[in-house]
Formats: structure tokens, C-alpha cells, sequence
């Protein structure tokens, strides 16, 4: 994988769209790009490491496939619009089966929907059983309405992150646990959760103020990015209370994973307006399926638990469900 590729699965994580339930705002502009294009088929394709995903779409009665070799992928790949007229008169795509299949696609358009910081998350784009052309208006308008689906999609990731973090807050995570929930029941695999707050945490803001405490806020989460994964998702919970959700990760693993980042945060004073700020942090960790834990809201009963029993004994420290 490139370091360009790279950046953009991580920007399209930073979204948290992918997977999620069908949305009337993004349905409206699928709806809205079929009739004004005139063609049965209208899509949001967002592409991760492997397919196309179909936030909205219209005409076509698939959720996702594959990316590979698909007109979504060279549109994306080349970042420019792509037209094909005639599908069975060009090499790339003659063979395909969303060409020799059932559904039997001859027209395709689509344009890149890039984000504001350059990286090409997808594709709105428009497909016929027919051959037709496209107006050099009419592309132009495609483009247009390109435009409006990245607005909405940087609309809509206002409202689910945090803006002094960069971290999702509580809306994302419960938007994006219930998600994970739902994958770890599907496939059978781990799920575990961290629950952290900062020890004393109203001490920092009364000595050293509310713009230092911000500061070592931004810390925090920029120690949580370095330690996790790429598809891990850390959250702002409110106030100085952080959550790690963890897909495909065992309590002895989630565990390891909360003491680097204890451990980090305890050893990486936090410098503002010269003065040197030191925090400590506490700890609370569960894991899907043990003791009877089966749903998101068990996962932080559990880990709030944990983490109460962190600060009984002392603070800094990290407590599992099996501690």
C-alpha cells in the first residue's frame, strides 16, 4: 500500500461513513442526480482497501463490490472524471461483469468526491443499459453535485467530531460502536473498549488555566492516534473521559494497548507558555462476550466500572474486567 492510499483509508476512516444505515440527505442527491441526468442508475461509491461501498444509491440492488477493475476504481484512482459511452467498445472494461452480467451497464460517468484536504474518498456516479454521451454541461453539473455530497459528508462528520481533539465525540462512537458491535456479532471476533479519564484533571485548569488544560487535551489524543490502529477509533467522551474502541482485539491485548498509552501519557509532560505540565491517567478495559457482556452499553458499564476500581486504588493504573 502507498503512503497516498494510506492517507486517504485514514481520512475515509476519519469520516466514519463507511457501513453506516441509508441517509435521506445523500438518498435526496442520488435521487436528485438520476432524474436530472435522466439515467436508471444513480451512486455514492466510497472505496476502502478492497471494494466500493454504496452509501446511497439508486437503480442498483447491491450494497457493495468489489473494487478492483471497476469504473468506480480508475475514476478514483486517476482522480479525474471518468465517461465511457460504450463499455463493450472499451478494452478496460468489455469484460467486466457489471458489463457481460446481469445488469448489463453500457453508459458510466462518474467524478471523484475529494475531500478539502485532497484525498479521493469516492465516486458519485451515473451508469445507463445503454450507450449514450455526456455534454461537456453535463459533466460539469456531475462535478457540481460531486461538490454537494463532500459538503454533506463534511457536514455530517461536524456533528459526530470534536473540534478541539480531532477525536470523534459521543456521537460518532456510539454511531460508530454500534457499527463494530454489529461486524464482531457477524463474524464472530473481539471486541474490546478502554475507558479513560485524566487523574485530577480540574487541578490543571485551576493552576495553569482552561487553555492549558486544552492543550493537554490535544496531547492526550494525539498519544491515543500514535498507539492504536488505523481502523481503531478513539473518542472524546466528554469533558477529560476518553474511549479506545478496539475491533478484533482480546482483553489481554486491549489491556497491553491502555498501558502504552497510560504509560506515554504519564512519561510526556505537556509544555505550555514555558511551564511544564505533568498528568497521570486512569484506566478501565473490557471486552465483548466475557462475563456477560453483550452490547456497547454493557462494554462501558463494565469499563466505567474498571476504571473506578483504578482510581480506588490509587490512580494510574489500568484495570480489566478480569482484574
Amino acid at each position: 500500500m502507498t503512503c497516498t492510499e494510506h492517507r486517504r483509508l485514514q481520512e475515509l476512516k476519519r469520516y466514519a461513513i463507511l457501513d453506516t444505515e441509508p441517509e435521506e440527505t445523500f438518498d435526496r442527491i442520488t435521487r436528485l442526480t438520476r432524474d436530472l441526468f435522466d439515467t436508471p442508475i444513480a451512486l455514492i461509491s466510497l472505496a476502502d482497501e478492497n471494494r466500493q461501498w454504496f452509501k446511497s444509491k439508486q437503480g442498483l440492488h447491491l450494497d457493495e463490490a468489489t473494487r478492483e477493475g471497476s469504473f468506480c476504481a480508475v475514476a478514483l484512482e486517476s482522480g479525474h472524471p471518468l465517461v465511457v459511452e460504450d463499455s463493450l467498445l472499451d478494452d478496460r472494461f468489455k469484460n467486466s461483469d457489471i458489463v457481460q452480467g446481469p445488469h448489463k451497464i453500457r453508459f458510466y460517468a462518474g467524478v471523484p468526491l475529494t475531500s478539502p484536504s485532497g484525498h479521493h474518498l469516492g465516486v458519485l456516479c451515473i451508469m445507463d443499459h445503454k450507450p449514450r454521451k455526456l455534454t461537456h454541461d453535463q459533466l460539469a453539473n456531475l462535478y457540481d453535485m460531486g461538490r454537494v455530497v463532500i459538503d454533506e459528508i463534511e457536514l455530517r462528520s461536524l456533528a459526530t467530531f470534536d473540534c478541539l481533539t480531532g477525536l470523534q465525540q459521543r456521537q460518532g462512537f456510539w454511531l460508530k460502536a454500534r457499527q463494530e458491535l454489529e461486524r464482531s456479532k457477524r463474524y464472530d471476533s473481539d471486541l474490546s473498549l478502554i475507558l479513560f479519564d485524566i487523574d485530577r484533571f480540574k487541578k490543571v485548569n485551576d493552576s495553569y488555566g482552561h487553555a492549558a488544560g486544552d492543550r493537554v487535551l490535544q496531547q492526550i489524543a494525539d498519544i491515543c492516534r500514535s498507539q492504536i490502529r488505523a481502523f481503531d477509533t478513539p473518542a472524546r467522551f466528554g469533558g477529560e473521559e476518553f474511549t479506545i474502541l478496539l475491533p478484533q482485539t482480546e482483553i489481554a491485548d486491549a489491556f497491553q494497548i491502555a498501558e502504552r498509552i497510560r504509560t506515554s501519557i504519564a512519561n510526556m509532560p505537556t509544555y505550555y507558555c514555558n511551564q511544564e505540565i505533568s498528568v497521570t491517567t486512569s484506566f478501565g478495559v473490557s471486552s465483548l462476550n466475557t462475563s456477560n457482556v453483550y452490547s456497547v452499553t454493557e462494554l462501558l458499564r463494565v469499563a466505567d466500572k474498571c476504571l473506578y476500581q483504578a482510581k480506588s486504588k490509587g490512580r494510574n493504573r489500568t484495570v480489566t474486567i478480569a482484574a
